[in-house]
């Protein structure tokens, strides 16, 4: 599954307030854990998403 696909799903589950994490992204797509947080980190810094970790729903939101 391409990069692309999986900054894709980020954005989704992010938009419909799911809170996605990198372990739930890396089981989903067969990816590392690792590979799981570069692509957060592409999101974050890359593509300007505001997001950021809920530690209550140990996941990651949208910042207003």
């Amino acid at each position: 599954m391409s990069a692309n696909k999986r900054i894709q799903w980020l954005h989704s589950k992010i938009a419909e307030g799911s809170y996605p994490n990198a372990y739930r992204l890396a089981e989903k797509f067969g990816v590392s854990h690792r590979q799981a947080q570069r692509d957060l980190d592409y999101l974050r810094r890359e593509l300007g998403a505001p997001i950021e970790y809920d530690a209550k729903r140990k996941g990651f939101y949208y910042a207003s």
